[in-house]
């Protein structure tokens, strides 16, 4: 699955990360499969979940990417062109590889990790991905398109518990707050000063960051 091997490599360089394991050896695209494994108090039929299981000190984790998703990138590359076609999918594969690589970059130096940090932390990297990929693409002024794609045409799940729910609206209202914060920063791609400030915001911690974004 090169794809998802080349969001991991670029999700680990964009923050400095060492490689903790690769994500293909732990992706899943059977349903059946991670019905079995989701062991959540509301499992649902999502086309994209990180399956977690905790016993002690072990961690079991595996990735669940429908293969609708994985069919639809392969049709339409997004590396090549991020488009309509395949901007919905792109961004689940990518939320799971974000998802993962924060989980266990975080496991190996034995720093705990709550499940809004995570989603909080995959806005940030949805977006940040997206406005690079298409300015490799040389398409311009995409910021404002994007923004109001992932954080203000948002529909969620109407089978999430009131707990789950203000979960997510929680990411998604910081998420959207920081990359308006740092909108100068985009000016500046794999700058410096645009590294260094993704780089500080990734290794805050769930209290840290929505204290900093509200600065």
């Amino acid at each position: 699955m090169e794809l998802i091997g080349i969001l991991q490599d670029h999700v680990e360089k964009l923050y400095e990360l060492k490689r903790i394991c690769d994500v293909n050896d732990f992706i899943i695209t059977d349903p059946k499969i991670a019905k079995y494994l989701d062991t959540s108090v509301n499992p649902r039929s999502n086309i994209e979940k990180l399956l977690i299981q905790q016993d002690g000190n072990n961690l079991d984790i595996s990735l669940y990417i429908d293969e609708s998703l994985l069919s639809t990138l392969k049709r339409h590359n997004p590396i090549i062109s991020l488009d309509l076609s395949n901007i919905s999918a792109f961004l689940c594969v990518l939320e799971g590889v974000s998802h993962f690589v924060y989980l266990t970059w975080h496991a190996n130096y034995d720093q705990p990790v709550s499940l809004f940090e995570l989603e909080l932390q995959a806005e940030v990297d949805k977006f940040v991905t997206c406005v690079l990929l298409l300015k490799y693409q040389n398409i311009e002024n995409a910021y404002d398109q994007l923004y109001q794609q992932i954080f203000l045409d948002v529909n969620f799940d109407s089978s999430l518990t009131a707990e789950e729910l203000l979960r997510y609206q929680n990411a998604n209202y910081y998420a959207a707050l920081y990359c308006q914060k740092i909108k100068s920063l985009f000016r500046r791609f794999y700058k410096r000063s645009f590294l260094n400030e993704l780089r500080r915001f990734y290794r805050m911690n769930h209290w840290s960051k929505p204290a900093y974004i509200n600065k």
